[in-house]
């Protein structure tokens, strides 16, 4: 069984890092409140804040909380150019993810984005992007329900009055 070898100092800085970029590209976007924060990123408060104050995990933002925060509406450009930059640099292997976590990751990434040397980089943006419901059906048949279903609006985890779905905070 492969024993987890602990990211290097340097690489977690260089995550840490990049992600401090994100909370700065929201304020630099006029989102200064959690709740504004949470809305734009299409995430739920508690995890808004997880990521933003550096309390995450050690292997940085999933693929599933990457994907989550492409798909939202409200995300500004220059805030979707600084999620894409980091996904190309953790796809790449840049903060020091052993084998097993790097492969789970290109996975899940390359089935519900494509390949990131194909996304568009954060210096296009200003242009028009494809949406991520367009990046994740674009090898569906055309009949196919999934495909229909995709373009769908999906569910927010954002229940009513922006609060999380999770709880009842504001």
């Amino acid at each position: 069984m492969g024993v987890s070898q602990p990211v290097s100092g340097h690489k977690k800085a260089c995550q840490a890092s990049k992600i401090k970029e994100l909370k700065l590209a929201l304020r630099d976007a006029g989102l200064r409140a959690l709740g504004q924060q949470a809305k734009a990123l299409g995430l739920c408060r508690s995890t808004t804040w997880a990521i933003l104050s550096g309390n995450h995990k050690a292997s940085g933002l999933s693929g599933r909380i990457i994907v989550q925060m492409l798909a939202g509406p409200d995300l500004p450009p220059i805030v979707r150019g600084k999620i894409l930059d980091y996904v190309r640099e953790k796809y790449e292997g840049a903060y020091g993810h052993n084998t097993r976590q790097l492969r789970r990751f290109r996975a899940y990434i390359s089935k519900h984005l494509g390949e990131p040397n194909l996304l568009p980089s954060s210096r296009l943006f200003g242009g028009e992007t494809k949406t991520v419901s367009a990046l994740r059906t674009r090898s569906l048949p055309p009949d196919s329900p999934r495909r229909a279903r995709a373009g769908a609006s999906r569910c927010s985890p954002l229940g009513p009055g922006g609060r999380c779905a999770q709880d009842n905070r504001p």
